[in-house]
């Protein structure tokens, strides 16, 4: 897997870029993190919720802070 900030190193408020499944950068709340989504032409709020918090639903990894 390529490198990612580990879960605990996660600061709530900060943005991350991510590697999920619909958002590429997203702001952590403490166990999702939301960002702008793009479908169908459109763009709107989501949130996709941290990889190692939900073994079914998990689609996100933070690869690096954007700060």
């Amino acid at each position: 897997m390529s490198e990612q900030v580990p879960l605990e190193q996660l600061v709530v408020g900060l943005p991350y870029e991510l590697k999920a499944r619909n958002i590429r950068y997203g702001i952590w709340d403490g166990r999702e993190f939301h960002g702008i989504r793009r479908k169908f032409g459109q763009e709107f709020m989501d949130s996709e919720i941290h990889y190692d918090l939900d073994d079914r639903y998990g689609t996100a990894l933070a690869v690096r802070v954007l700060i």
